[in-house]
């Protein structure tokens, strides 16, 4: 099932903010509303400044400024700076769609490590998921992740 949301509001102001996704996991979106209910505290998203007044390029946070906005809770947010390229490649949020068969490992693995156990439990039960399973595909994620940079620092250094 996919659909799509509306304007994006964060905090009192109204905010036009551009995505570089099409669609988004709504089963990620879900667990994370969950976490809002519960109180757990997201990461800030990831903004850069644009060249249009409130608009804002989010570089890092699309599934928490979806759920924050379905909650009417105002998420947290930080600046990175000023987004320089071509605009027309990034989508409204508005336009973004929600797509039920999407799974994204490290959104979804994420939004559920930050529930309460009993809530995980209950969400994955009700999503007909397993638990373990999505935390482990998590942390592969992660794995994959981590082994595409490079660290400028040794572990063994310790000061």
């Amino acid at each position: 099932m996919a659909k799509k949301i509306g304007e994006v509001e964060l905090g009192l102001r109204k905010e036009i903010l551009l995505s570089s996704h099409s669609s988004l996991s709504l089963l990620t979106i879900d667990a994370m509303r969950e976490g809002i209910r519960c109180g757990c505290k997201f990461p800030p998203i990831s903004l850069f400044y644009t060249s249009v007044k409130g608009s804002y390029v989010i570089d890092d946070g699309n599934h928490r400024a979806v759920a924050h906005y379905l909650e009417g809770f105002p998420c947290r947010r930080e600046f990175k700076g000023f987004f320089e390229s071509d605009l027309s490649r990034y989508t409204p949020l508005e336009e973004v769609v929600l797509d039920g068969k999407n799974i994204d490992d490290i959104g979804l693995g994420g939004a559920i490590s930050c529930l309460p156990r009993k809530i995980a439990e209950e969400f994955c039960v009700a999503n007909n998921l397993d638990l373990c399973r999505c935390l482990l595909n998590y942390e592969k994620a992660l794995d994959r992740l981590s082994s595409i940079f490079e660290y400028p620092f040794d572990d063994d250094d310790e000061d």
